[in-house]
């Protein structure tokens, strides 16, 4: 059993491992297809070029990202999937918050639920445009 463990040794040492490739970003995808997060965010990528995914610091001393973010225009567009969002109390409660803390800083917010972006995604985009349109 000890020359088992000496053996690995010896086949690492003549065989190093090649270096890892750099991981490559994968859109996460539900068993139907993409996730509605990438669906909206593919869409809104191509209208509008200077959106930001996953947006740090909106709110200063915070950690938490917006899920599509407009700085410029401090538009925060959010995805609300239920299993995230609505399933469980205390993430219910993290997002109210989190809203109240973005608006109190100056941030408009738009929220969209996975229906909305699988059903109708020109009118999230249309909703998205109306806001980016408003005087700030």
């Amino acid at each position: 059993m000890d020359d088992l463990g000496r053996g690995a040794w010896r086949v690492a040492s003549e065989m190093p491992l090649k270096p890892a490739a750099p991981a490559r970003p994968r859109a996460r995808r539900t068993s139907t297809g993409p996730t509605p997060h990438d669906l909206l965010w593919d869409a809104v990528r191509a209208r509008w070029p200077q959106a930001e995914r996953e947006l740090p610091g909106a709110v200063e001393g915070r950690k938490f990202r917006i899920d599509i973010g407009f700085a410029a225009a401090r538009l925060a567009v959010e995805v609300d999937g239920f299993a995230y969002h609505g399933k469980h109390l205390g993430d219910f409660k993290r997002d109210r918050e989190r809203q109240n803390l973005l608006t109190v800083a100056g941030w408009r917010i738009l929220r969209f639920t996975a229906a909305d972006i699988r059903q109708t995604p020109e009118r999230c985009l249309e909703l998205i445009e109306a806001a980016l349109l408003l005087p700030q």
